[in-house]
């Protein structure tokens, strides 16, 4: 389920009004990026998927066998603080080689008890290289 939607109806249409983001980690400190509103405080039900797409650009700083993850979170209310992970929405793990992490992009999709607020928080490890200048961006897509 990485590299396309992960529904046959997915026309992976994007709008640059439903995206959100979060700064790669530094070391073993990670980051909380900024909320989206989707506006309402139940989501769904809609007959076609909702998915995020995850754009994760290239990591020169991450360090060789050394992980960056990003989780998308959500929240009932827009403090970024008060956010937990999706437990549907696995995380996306890239692990640093010779040249750092690669860059990718990849598709979750969101279940119908996602909550208002959602985003992504960014976790490292120690070791883990300052990643903190590259930004990661999550879109819907429909």
């Amino acid at each position: 389920m990485s590299g396309t939607p992960s529904s046959p109806t997915n026309r992976a249409m994007l709008d640059a009004n439903v995206s959100f983001t979060v700064t790669g980690p530094n070391v073993a400190t990670g980051a909380n990026g900024t909320l989206l509103d989707l506006g309402q405080t139940a989501m769904f039900p809609v007959n076609e998927r909702v998915d995020v797409q995850i754009v994760v650009p290239a990591m020169p700083s991450l360090a060789n066998t050394k992980t960056a993850t990003f989780t998308v979170v959500d929240s009932a209310d827009s403090n970024s603080s008060n956010a937990s992970a999706i437990a549907a929405v696995a995380t996306v793990v890239i692990t640093g080689g010779a040249s750092g992490g690669a860059a990718t992009t990849v598709y979750r999709k969101l279940p119908g008890a996602t909550r208002q607020y959602i985003g992504l928080q960014s976790a490292g490890v120690a070791n883990g290289g300052d990643n903190s200048a590259v930004t990661i961006t999550a879109n819907l897509t429909f």
